[in-house]
């Protein structure tokens, strides 16, 4: 489920449109971003454990 969002909502995120200027749309994108790079860490770090759990 975290690779498909860490897939799917940069690109999703990337093509919204923000010419209407709302400054909720762009907050809650920029902390969506924000979230993006803290899931990565935590696939990253359960990927790491996997392999370290190998025999």
């Amino acid at each position: 489920m975290v690779t498909t969002l860490l897939r799917c909502l940069p690109v999703i995120l990337d093509n919204v449109d923000m010419s209407k200027g709302s400054t909720k749309l762009a907050n809650a994108i920029r902390l969506t971003k924000k979230e993006i790079t803290k899931l990565q860490k935590i696939e990253q770090d359960g990927k790491k454990q996997e392999t370290g759990n190998q025999c």
